[in-house]
């Protein structure tokens, strides 16, 4: 054990990587993360390393709350801690075993490239750098990420892809347009593109819902009396 001012201290001359050698703010190769940058590299590879995940794997963001000055701060309202930074996270659905992970440096150092949107963008990164694209795996998502278009991607590297949807961008009219009523369903099949448009009984609008790996299957309620 030691006082708080000596690991403080211990804190402040640490470093990761040789500071001096790390470009400058002006630099065009400046990342805000590079002093923890080597890092988080390592424990990326540890974690496929020693660990063989199942085929149904979920991506999501996390949030770091910190009271830090950084330039990848985000500020959230609808968060606990209103300002951290945040990460996206590739785990495996059933453990929540973390597989890859990569920090999000804001719009100016992450931009998104051209006619993709940005939640593609990080599905696709995540599975490139974590060398899981092409050996049949099941991603899992939230409408952030999940869209048409990454559902076809992903499809193109034999990999499947489920999760809600926002109706903003490309996907067949039928579904755009269909307002079911509570309880009820409406379907559309696109190639290996299934969607449906469903409506709870507790919810006023529809939620679009999309996979690849599932097919629609008629079920009948029989009720067999007291």
């Amino acid at each position: 054990m030691f006082s708080r001012n000596r690991f403080q201290n211990i804190l402040k001359f640490v470093h990761q990587v040789d500071t001096k050698k790390l470009p400058k703010r002006n630099d065009p190769a400046y990342k805000p993360s590079q002093r923890f940058k080597p890092l988080l590299d390592f424990v990326n590879r540890k974690f496929l390393r020693y660990y063989n995940p199942r085929r149904e794997l979920a991506v999501d963001e996390s949030f770091v709350g910190t009271k830090g000055k950084t330039s990848m701060l985000q500020y959230i309202p609808s968060k606990r801690s209103r300002f951290g930074v945040k990460f996206w996270m590739l785990v495996e659905s059933v453990t929540g075993y973390v597989l890859q992970m990569d920090v999000y440096h804001g719009k100016r150092f992450d931009p998104t490239p051209a006619g993709t949107l940005q939640g593609t963008n990080v599905v696709m990164n995540l599975m490139k750098n974590s060398h899981l694209l092409g050996k049949v795996f099941h991603v899992f998502a939230d409408s952030f990420f999940a869209s048409f278009n990454l559902a076809n991607k992903l499809l193109r590297e034999r990999t499947y892809l489920t999760g809600t949807m926002r109706t903003n961008g490309p996907m067949p009219q039928m579904i755009k347009n269909a307002c079911p009523q509570a309880g009820n369903a409406v379907y559309a099949r696109q190639r290996q593109n299934m969607l449906c448009r469903f409506r709870d009984h507790n919810r006023k609008k529809p939620v679009t819902l999309g996979s690849t790996y599932y097919n629609v299957i008629d079920t009948l309620n029989v009720n067999l009396g007291s």
